[in-house]
């Protein structure tokens, strides 16, 4: 259970990290760049330690390219949470997040022939429902946060995080079985530090935020550390138990934590959202 609660945890410190950066005006650009190069040389540095990596084959045309995608898919997505959070509140941003699981659902019907649940099914549905209801504008009772002003942002990021999960779950299928994890994760987090520092040359202010720089390296460890605790926890409680619970925790925390540091306070409408997307995950997940 202690990598369980860790692993919330880190998911949840990452969201407070950049609802914070948001406010305090730090560089989002600096702030994922640091935060990249540190969770790539935490990948990195463990492949090396593994013995057993030395043999594998890592320069398959398809690989690298899978590799490749996935770095430029995570700073896409989360260039998109950094400003979801500062627009739309951590407790939106986080469970829309959350729902983009959906994304990888289909796509495994589709593309793998997974043949979904009636539970998984219904998940399913209720995502377009929570979708509708967390980016939905008030007629009279406002909250503190205006999140139909983001709804488009909104889109945006559960397309780039469940194009993630979809890309995670490609590895799984073609490659996890002859390639370890931690080279998959390591290069994609390189390529998302190469891509974010090409463009920080581009713009001539590679130092731009220190602050930035600063908390990008807390980042960065919690980042990796995050993806670690999830894998010890599967490895002791079942993927059934651990990847719901991690979900619904998430949503449900975002929203607390959202409510009780940054009085973010949303609408019935938006919390009925929320609240349907802490079920959907669940179902998703069964």
């Amino acid at each position: 259970m202690l990598f369980l609660a860790l692993a919330i945890a880190s998911s949840l410190a990452i969201g407070a990290m950049f609802k914070f950066a948001g406010q305090a005006g730090l560089d989002t650009l600096t702030l994922l760049v640091v935060n990249y190069a540190v969770a790539a040389g935490m990948g990195l540095l463990l492949l090396v330690a593994d013995d057993a990596a030395s043999s594998a084959d890592y320069f398959q045309p398809g690989f690298l390219g899978l590799v490749a995608v996935t770095g430029l898919v995570l700073i896409g997505s989360f260039f998109l949470f950094a400003e979801a959070t500062r627009r739309a509140g951590m407790s939106v941003s986080m469970a829309v997040m959350r729902v983009g699981v959906s994304i990888p659902f289909l796509v495994s019907w589709l593309a793998w022939r997974e043949e979904p649940s009636s539970a998984q099914w219904i998940g399913f549905m209720l995502v377009l429902f929570a979708l509708i209801f967390i980016t939905r504008k008030p007629s009279e009772e406002g909250g503190t946060v205006e999140v139909a002003s983001a709804a488009g942002l909104l889109v945006l990021l559960f397309v780039g995080g469940g194009a993630g999960d979809t890309l995670v779950k490609a590895f799984d299928v073609w490659f996890a079985g002859e390639l370890p994890g931690h080279a998959f994760m390591g290069g994609a987090f390189l390529v998302s530090f190469l891509a974010g520092a090409s463009l920080m040359l581009a713009r001539r202010d590679c130092v731009k935020d220190s602050r930035a720089a600063r908390w990008g390296l807390v980042l960065g460890v919690v980042n990796y550390a995050s993806i670690l605790f999830v894998l010890e926890a599967v490895a002791r409680i079942p993927a059934t138990v651990v990847f719901p619970t991690v979900s619904v925790s998430v949503v449900v925390g975002g929203a607390l934590i959202g409510l009780l540091v940054w009085k973010e306070r949303l609408s019935p409408v938006n919390m009925a959202g929320i609240a349907l997307a802490a079920a959907a995950v669940v179902l998703l997940n069964g």
